[in-house]
C-alpha cells in the first residue's frame, strides 16, 4: 500500500487544505515548550501542509501521507466549523465535498460553488 494518498483537485482546495492544517496545528497544538508531543504533531501537521503544497504546485497532485489521514479530516471539519461560526451560515456541504477530496475523489471546482450556495441558503 502506498504511503501517501494522492488528492487531484483544483488550486483553491489546495488552498484549503493546506489552510485547514495549518490552522488546526496552531489551534489544536500550540507549540509550548514544555509539551514534545504538541510539538511533534504541530511539526507533522505544517510539514504535511508544506509537503501537500510542494507537490501541488510541481505536479499538479497534492500528496498526504495515510498516517495523517484523521488528523486531515479533523483539520478539514474544523476549518470549516471556524467558518460557520465566524460567517454565521451552515458549511456542511462545502465540508462534505472536502471530506470527499481529501479522501482522493475528483470533485469539480464547481461543485466546490455548489456546495457554497447551498450553504448560504
Amino acid at each position: 500500500m502506498p504511503r501517501y494518498i494522492e488528492i487531484k483537485c483544483s488550486e483553491e482546495m489546495s488552498v484549503i487544505i493546506c489552510t485547514a492544517l495549518r490552522n488546526f496545528a496552531a489551534i489544536a497544538y500550540p507549540k509550548t515548550p514544555n509539551s514534545e508531543c504538541n510539538l511533534v504533531a504541530c511539526d507533522a501537521l505544517l510539514n504535511a501542509a508544506d509537503v501537500f503544497e510542494k507537490n501541488f504546485s510541481e505536479k499538479g497532485v497534492g500528496l498526504i501521507n495515510r498516517r495523517l489521514r484523521m488528523m486531515l479530516k479533523t483539520a478539514i471539519e474544523a476549518h470549516y466549523n471556524i467558518i460557520s461560526e465566524l460567517e454565521n451560515y451552515e458549511t456542511k456541504n462545502q465540508s462534505a465535498l472536502m471530506l470527499k477530496v481529501c479522501s482522493g475523489e475528483v470533485v469539480s471546482q464547481e461543485k466546490l460553488h455548489e456546495a457554497e450556495y447551498l450553504d448560504k441558503q
